[in-house]
């Protein structure tokens, strides 16, 4: 079962973009749960994206 959550709502399908479509079709032989953390709260997401890379 796959849901979306926007500002701790439920979107509903309709309201899905064709790209969102598309990645909902793919993805639907999984169970997951997508669910929307704030940014201050989300440091490991922010970690990986700002992490130095060693370019040795």
């Amino acid at each position: 079962m796959l849901r979306y959550y926007i500002r701790n709502r439920k979107m509903a399908q309709q309201q899905l973009n064709s790209k969102c479509e598309r990645w909902r079709l793919k993805l639907q032989q999984y169970q997951f749960t997508v669910r929307y953390i704030k940014g201050k709260h989300n440091t490991v997401a922010d970690y990986l994206s700002r992490s130095p890379v060693d370019n040795g």
